[in-house]
């Protein structure tokens, strides 16, 4: 194969990569609001992009003269002369007919003021003088901490701290943008926050000395803002609150509503309320969108696939087939991919709460025909309403049941659905009246028996006829041979312990109060 035609097919393999990439990443349907080719950016990063870590020796008149610096200085009127002066050790600089006289620890205008102050001691007649720092003494700072290239460099003593901090390649990832540290003889002297800089343009003069240590701790507390095509690392201080300038560093000034995540809660608000006092919490997450009108939603996508987790808007009546191209997954398959849905959570809830309280109803007046069977009904009673609180604190978890890949593509999404894909990583669970109940890895060729096994076996009190499987898309089902019955990715598996004569008046309820916890909320308890 001659050398053209090799570039030629490297030149069709890159091409094909980069629109494959493209496609995987844009959602091109018409009835989601944006595209969403998400960027990950860490806010003030962009400072460090090579601009400032070429020297430029800023002048400013704050600048305090220094050991080696050069200073020219113009005399006229009753004498006349001209000459540069170097600082000596001692921080003075000898001038011709006049004297030594101290430099160091003064800006430019003050030793001016100076030295015209000593040349009106000596002559009578006018007499001025003009002074200009015309070099400086070049000095070593160490870069240290969380930046990208640690070491020493070579710079001036009014040289930014961004000059600095960009020779070393600026500050990596997890380093802390808002407490940078400058050291002098193992002693902090000076914190600055860079955020100021960004978002306000302020930087306080410091002047360097030679041996100051540029020090970048460790980032401990951020959050991250998410907008359809950008997700920002924003670092934040302690008690620090929503603020103006949190909204102002949005690419552009469209949106008119935000999601605040804190945990597991979320909170909806318009810019435009007042809300500059919410208080932000290390890892909480800000989701801006535009509310073109009230249809909007806004789903969040879990993939376990490339480990990816956000929350993207969608208009009402849309489906699940018009948001799969950011799902990035070659093939759909209903059986790898659950859907939650607040409002069945509660639904879930409330038919689990009306069976406990129809059961509670039940032990209460459930009477005894001796002394002897009132106390075991006494003690099973007390049994059964542990178990009944203990059930009442189960979290629901809204999964709908999808049977199908037609179902899952037709689905109709809602606002603040949750859907999850799962890995291709074989394994299953199993729970219940077994000897070590536990998560397993398993083959294509799983039986339930195989789980049963690996579970250490069936217990004493364990019931056969009550075994369920519950599958990864929501489905739960009774598992009719043991032997034949396989076990697929995320299955788990339940067994159910024996009913006793004593409890079996109302056996048939509590299996019905168990049944649902099992499919609501993917546990099995203990009655």
């Amino acid at each position: 194969m001659n050398k053209k035609i090799k570039f030629l097919l490297l030149l069709i393999t890159f091409y094909i990569s980069i629109t494959s990439n493209l496609n995987s990443n844009t959602i091109t349907n018409n009835n989601i609001n944006e595209n969403y080719v998400v960027n990950k950016i860490y806010f003030a990063s962009d400072l460090f992009n090579g601009n400032f870590s070429k020297n430029k020796n800023y002048f400013n008149d704050k600048y305090l003269i220094s050991y080696k610096d050069k200073i020219k200085i113009d005399v006229w009127g009753e004498i006349n002369f001209s000459s540069v002066l170097t600082v000596d050790l001692k921080g003075n600089i000898l001038i011709p007919k006049i004297g030594v006289i101290k430099a160091q620890g003064y800006n430019s205008t003050q030793l001016q003021n100076i030295i015209v102050k000593k040349l009106k001691s000596f002559y009578k007649k006018n007499v001025s003088a003009y002074i200009n720092i015309k070099s400086y003494e070049k000095i070593n700072i160490i870069v240290a901490g969380n930046v990208k290239n640690n070491g020493t460099y070579s710079g001036y003593p009014n040289d930014l701290l961004l000059n600095y901090i960009d020779m070393a390649g600026g500050i990596s990832n997890n380093g802390d943008y808002r407490n940078i540290i400058i050291k002098r003889n193992n002693k902090i002297i000076k914190i600055f926050d860079l955020y100021d800089f960004k978002i306000n343009g302020n930087i306080n003069f410091f002047q360097f000395k030679n041996g100051d240590i540029i020090f970048i701790p460790l980032n401990k507390k951020h959050i991250t803002i998410k907008t359809p095509n950008n997700e920002i690392i924003y670092q934040i201080k302690k008690n620090e609150v929503l603020t103006k300038n949190i909204i102002s560093i949005l690419p552009n000034n469209e949106y008119t509503n935000f999601i605040i995540e804190h945990k597991n809660n979320k909170t909806d608000y318009k810019i435009n309320q007042e809300n500059n006092n919410i208080k932000l919490f290390n890892k909480d997450t800000i989701t801006f969108y535009k509310n073109k009108n009230i249809n909007n939603y806004i789903i969040t996508i879990i993939n376990n696939l490339n480990n990816t987790e956000r929350n993207i808007i969608i208009n009402k009546n849309t489906s699940f087939k018009e948001i799969k191209n950011i799902l990035k997954i070659n093939n759909i398959n209903y059986k790898n991919i659950s859907i939650y849905r607040k409002e069945i959570a509660k639904k879930q809830k409330e038919n689990i709460n009306r069976e406990l309280d129809y059961l509670e109803r039940l032990i209460s007046h459930n009477t005894s025909s001796n002394l002897e069977e009132e106390q075991i009904r006494s003690s099973e009673q007390k049994r059964m309403q542990i178990f009944i609180n203990k059930a009442r604190n189960v979290k629901t978890k809204g999964q709908i049941v999808i049977s199908s890949n037609y179902e899952l593509l037709n689905l109709k999404l809602k606002n603040e659905d949750k859907i999850i894909i799962f890995d291709n990583e074989q394994i299953a669970s199993s729970q219940g009246a077994l000897f070590f109940p536990s998560t397993f890895t398993i083959s294509k060729n799983t039986f339930i028996k195989d789980i049963i096994k690996k579970s250490g076996g069936l217990t004493s009190n364990a019931d056969e006829e009550n075994m369920f499987l519950l599958k990864q898309n929501g489905e739960i089902t009774k598992i009719e041979d043991i032997e034949d019955d396989k076990v697929e990715n995320g299955d788990t598996l339940f067994i159910l312990t024996k009913k006793d004569n004593k409890n079996f008046l109302f056996f048939k309820d509590l299996t019905t109060v168990l049944y649902q916890i099992m499919l609501s909320a993917g546990v099995l308890l203990r009655p």
